[in-house]
């Protein structure tokens, strides 16, 4: 018995940390045997089109693939971090999708048998309304408590959500848009709700009191690459929070021993 793992490489510019994980590759660049299966551990690497060096190469999945036309289209998920490449796959210096077969254990991906099936559909849906309700079942799963999603209706330009732990406050919003850039405006609002307002309402029943010593910060969560600090506004951290980055970390929680105030450290740091 064996086990498959997919080595994707490309001369492409923006592969693969920054195109929002989606791309696609002509059939005939597929070295497999067979059709390409999703939910496939996957090594992906990027050289320079010129001199075909290495210049980056990160671990992760294909999540879905189909068929369009003399194409494959896919979406995948990157880990977070970017790794070096492993000396087995220097071998694959020419574009293509290459296939690796190992014996069964190897390269298995025991972490998705404890990944809800929305955990994909997170990764890889269009639909910003879906993406929003799912990002909160997600941080819900992280064991966050008094946490609370502002209604559907009427958000047009306002945050998705709230939570609070016992030091921090965080006004989040959850986007699909790459563009950071163009959602300033709404950050903004964001700021100055938590600079200046000691109460937030969330619907009809919840009224959150701004704790002025609390850690205060705004997050974008997008399904970008890697989590990173924005800027820093009147003692308001801005952050772009990436959604595998969660799933890392509801990980980390089945797999180390926490206690309130590691999860809260987590949680704070991300």
């Amino acid at each position: 018995m064996s086990t498959r793992q997919y080595i994707m490489v490309t001369g492409f510019e923006k592969h693969w940390d920054q195109v929002n994980g989606r791309s696609a590759y002509l059939k005939t660049m597929y070295k497999g045997s067979g059709l390409p299966r999703a939910n496939i551990e996957t090594i992906f690497i990027r050289r320079n089109k010129t001199t075909n060096k290495i210049e980056g190469c990160w671990s992760g999945k294909i999540l879905d693939v189909k068929e369009d036309g003399k194409q494959y289209r896919f979406t995948f998920r990157l880990d977070p971090r970017e790794i070096e490449c492993p000396a087995e796959h220097v071998k694959y210096s020419i574009n293509g999708w290459y296939c690796d077969e190992a014996p069964t254990g190897h390269h298995r991906d025991e972490r998705e048998l404890f990944e809800p099936p929305f955990f994909k559909t997170l990764c890889t849906t269009d639909d910003w309304r879906e993406f929003e309700k799912l990002v909160f079942c997600l941080l819900k799963l992280l064991g966050l408590q008094k946490i609370y999603r502002f209604p559907d209706y009427n958000q047009a330009g306002k945050s998705d959500g709230v939570f609070q732990t016992e030091k921090m406050f965080v006004i989040y919003d959850a986007t699909l848009q790459a563009d950071l850039k163009k959602k300033e405006t709404q950050i903004e609002n964001y700021v100055a709700q938590l600079q200046n307002d000691k109460k937030v309402k969330v619907g009809e029943r919840h009224l959150l009191v701004v704790d002025k010593a609390a850690t205060k910060q705004v997050w974008i969560i997008t399904r970008g690459t890697k989590t990173k600090l924005l800027e820093k506004n009147g003692g308001v951290e801005i952050k772009e929070v990436t959604a595998n980055d969660l799933i890392d970390l509801y990980h980390a929680r089945l797999e180390e021993e926490f206690d309130d105030t590691k999860f809260e450290k987590r949680i704070e740091t991300l």
